[in-house]
């Protein structure tokens, strides 16, 4: 898991949620850093602000993206930035996660990422398989 978030209260909190979940956690609190942090981690599934994602129109995204190319992304959107979620969704946001989560909007969250986590490594062992038969 990556924690690319501004509120370092916030980050610290998420940190502890997940780290307690027997998960593997990185954070970041700086947008210009986080892809190449991100990069050297490794996540499968990275949590970050939404306001780092508009804050420079996208670019953080797509450099995200780009060094770490099947992470699943989650925005978390503070009330106000519902339309910023949903239009980072198009760029290759998975979900998004409302400021503050509750532990069971972050439960929800994090099931369907594992869910999907789990179903691409299958797709991409099936592929394998597949190959190999060719």
């Amino acid at each position: 898991m990556f924690v690319a978030e501004g509120d370092a209260q916030f980050a610290e909190s998420l940190h502890g949620v997940l780290s307690g979940c027997g998960f593997s956690v990185a954070r970041c609190h700086d947008a210009a850093a986080a892809p190449s942090v991100a990069a050297g981690f490794g996540p499968d599934i990275a949590f970050m602000d939404a306001a780092f994602i508009r804050a420079d129109g996208g670019d953080f995204l797509a450099e995200l993206l780009k060094t770490c190319p099947d992470v699943i992304c989650v925005a978390v959107a503070a009330p106000g930035e519902f339309d910023t979620a949903l239009a980072t969704h198009r760029a290759g946001i998975h979900d998004y996660l409302q400021w503050p989560p509750s532990t069971a909007a972050l439960d929800i969250v994090l099931h369907r990422c594992t869910d999907k986590l789990h179903l691409m490594r299958k797709n991409a062992l099936l592929e394998n398989e597949l190959r190999d038969r060719e």
